[in-house]
């Protein structure tokens, strides 16, 4: 993931990235415990997904227009488990 091992987005980004507020997806408020549980986590392989199914669609969408909007890249195995669960959304 880009925002975690490119250092010239890590520092010169990061406060941009942490504070954009122009797009609803990207900064949802949820109880301290959903935080936690998520952590650094993402949907690749079973890692984590919220905990209402309903949801998994827009957070799926979500995730992917979050990574373009930045330019961040996606592992192999998070790019699989994006493409499945978007597959199965439509």
């Amino acid at each position: 993931q880009k925002l975690q091992s490119d250092p010239y987005f890590f520092f010169q980004d990061r406060e941009t990235y942490a504070n954009d507020l122009d797009n609803p997806e990207h900064l949802i408020a949820v109880k301290a415990s959903a935080n936690r549980s998520k952590g650094a986590n993402g949907p690749d392989d079973d890692e984590w997904m919220p905990q209402n199914q309903e949801y998994w669609c827009t957070y799926i969408k979500d995730w992917e227009t979050i990574k373009q909007r930045w330019n961040l890249t996606m592992t192999v195995s998070e790019s699989a488990a994006v493409h499945e669960m978007s597959a199965s959304c439509q």
